[in-house]
């Protein structure tokens, strides 16, 4: 890295007044919006990152921690630590890895690691402007285009009650609409003027005061019921011409404001939605056709959530829930029920993890059992095998010849030799043999006997040598099928045995195993832990079915859960709105009673000044 600490400090003297060396290699300057500064930075050019959590607070410490609350407090909200590194150190792992740690981590200041290259971005940020101020067309301005087209935007868009919509929804099919295309108009030069002063000349009952001027931030405070959202709500209302909270409300009102600009502008209930629809193109880019929605826009930028709000006041023990609370108000009510939407959903994907992981257990002991049954079955040996050996071994005692044919053919040849053997016997048996005692006569007669025995004996030991051919070939025949015979023996055992179902079980069982194996590859055993006992029992498309079930059912509590509760805020917004218009009547009555002590309704004499206290309490 070309980057040096002093190269660095006069690089920054140029654009910045306050730069000063804090460290070995940091660097501390702060930015400003003319003369208020609303910034501080850090760069670090050392070469070295800090690798662990302990060091990163140490590190801080050292070099954040002395300056912390310098300058104005809001300050410490806006620190930043900025790591430079060349580019060729931070594709490597432990950069990368070290880069996770330091921007994962939030205290003191909002932490990056960025290459030597990426410096310029951050010391002078690029203002990205756009090119065409005029709105494009969005989903919903064609929608409201469609509307207009088809004479359905006022049964739509408008407050109208339900009879009253149903009705234009059946006479627009009768009309002839004319498409109205609405041309937008480009966005004002500058931003709009803010309210100087503002006087409520009619408009509620409180707040008592009726005149307030303000300035560029302004701090609203007094008790309950003293009118700060009333307030509040009458700039909503000269602005909108609606307050989200009442958005129906047709009380009227006059309300007088002097602008930045010089111009005072006055409000009253029988604007003209036409400025409102201007007003909001101009503001938000949302187009609107035949009624008011301002109102819904301006909420949702320039209000806050209260009920977090509230929360952060009461939790001021608990930094965790006070950092939840503060992020709830600043991302505004919608995105915080989102927010807690997910985590609840977050919960309870971790805890059915956590029922899965017995399964995945008993998962696992299956398979080493298939594959130990496996190891154990290419073990045994043929019988086969072995009853081939034993005659072979016979054979070669008896001195025979022994083909190392295949065992169909080697078996063939054994039973054909086997049975030439045993037609030789079968004749060797039925030769007459010579008597006894022998005479010359005999003999003679023997000798004619054996000549003429010899003669005709010629032509059957040709025959017999032919026959003997023949006997050969059987043996071999009868060998080989010998041999095949003891091999359908021991495949018809094997059949008997089950071999063949075995064997297509040990296919499907080896398919399984791989495809387990698939599933299993870079699996996470913990989160195995999640499966319970009850599913110890069930299969895998059971078990993803009951998931499912479970899922919809939690979707359906949600839904419930969401309807129960809005129903929720519109009560209380009901019970808020009565408790102050009882306390505005009741003060009402104190005002109008002649015995300023005396409650005017049971007659009960309080002390000088404890009813109108207790009220102010009540309020």
């Amino acid at each position: 890295m070309s980057l040096t600490v002093p190269g660095l400090r006069e690089r920054l003297s140029a654009q910045f007044a306050d730069v000063q060396q804090v460290d070995d290699s940091v660097i501390r300057f702060t930015r400003k919006a003319g003369d208020l500064p609303f910034a501080v930075y850090y760069l670090d050019i050392a070469p070295d990152l800090p690798k662990t959590q302990e060091k990163l607070t140490k590190y801080q410490d050292r070099v954040i921690g002395p300056h912390y609350f310098e300058g104005r407090k809001s300050l410490q909200w806006s620190n930043y630590l900025y790591f430079v590194t060349s580019g060729d150190r931070l594709a490597t792992k432990d950069v990368r890895q070290a880069k996770d740690l330091i921007e994962r981590d939030r205290s003191y200041a909002r932490k990056f690691v960025i290459s030597e290259e990426e410096l310029d971005s951050v010391l002078s940020p690029t203002v990205v402007a756009p090119a065409d101020p005029s709105p494009s067309p969005t989903i919903l301005s064609v929608w409201k285009d469609t509307l207009v087209e088809a004479g359905l935007d006022r049964a739509i868009l408008s407050n109208d009650n339900l009879p009253t919509r149903l009705a234009l929804i059946e006479s627009s099919s009768s009309k002839s609409i004319i498409k109205q295309h609405i041309s937008p108009r480009p966005a004002p030069a500058g931003p709009p003027p803010i309210i100087r002063s503002l006087q409520l000349k009619e408009f509620r009952r409180f707040p008592l005061q009726r005149s307030f001027d303000f300035g560029t931030v302004n701090l609203i405070f007094g008790p309950n019921g003293s009118g700060k959202t009333s307030l509040l709500e009458a700039i909503e209302l000269f602005y909108c011409g609606r307050n989200k909270r009442n958005p129906h409300s047709k009380a009227p009102y006059e309300l007088i404001a002097a602008l930045s600009n010089g111009r005072t502008d006055k409000a009253k209930e029988n604007r003209r939605f036409k400025l409102f629809r201007d007003r909001n193109m101009r503001w938000y880019r949302q187009p609107e056709v035949r009624t008011n929605n301002l109102y819904l826009t301006f909420a949702q930028f320039n209000f806050l959530d209260t009920d977090a709000a509230v929360g952060l006041a009461m939790d001021k023990d608990s930094p965790t829930r006070i950092q939840n609370d503060l992020s709830k108000l600043l991302v505004g009510s919608e995105a915080s029920k989102t927010w807690d939407a997910m985590e609840r959903v977050f919960d309870a994907v971790a805890s059915r993890l956590r029922e899965l992981l017995p399964l995945r257990a008993q998962i696992a002991k299956e398979f080493n059992g298939v594959i130990q049954r496996l190891k154990e079955s290419s073990s045994v040996l043929q019988e086969s095998d072995s009853i081939e050996v034993r005659l072979r071994e016979m054979l070669d005692r008896l001195r025979w010849r022994v083909s190392e044919d295949k065992k169909e053919l080697f078996a063939g040849k054994v039973v054909e030799s086997l049975s030439e053997l045993l037609v030789l016997a079968q004749q060797a048996l039925a030769i007459d043999w010579t008597e006894s005692p022998v005479t010359l006569d005999g003999l003679t007669a023997y000798c004619r006997e054996t000549r003429i025995l010899v003669d005709n004996a010629e032509p059957e030991i040709a025959r017999l040598e032919f026959l003997l051919n023949d006997v050969v070939s059987l043996a071999g025949a009868n060998r080989n099928n010998l041999a095949a015979l003891g091999i359908a023996n021991e495949a018809s055992l094997l059949i008997d045995r089950g071999m063949p179902k075995r064997l297509v079980q040990r296919s499907d069982d080896q398919r399984t195993v791989d495809t387990y194996s698939e599933w299993l590859t870079g699996l996470d055993e913990n989160l195995l832990t999640v499966f319970s006992d009850r599913h110890l029992e069930m299969t895998v498309v059971d078990c993803h079915e009951s998931a499912v079930q479970d899922r919809e059912n939690s979707e359906a509590l949600l839904l419930k859960a969401r309807e129960e509760y809005s129903g929720f805020v519109s009560l209380r917004d009901q019970v808020v709105s009565l408790g102050q218009e009882l306390r505005q009547i009741a003060q009402r009555i104190t005002e109008m009673s002649v015995e300023p002590d005396e409650c005017p309704l049971c007659h009960t004499r309080f002390g000088r000044g404890e009813l109108q206290k207790a009220l102010q309490y009540r309020r």
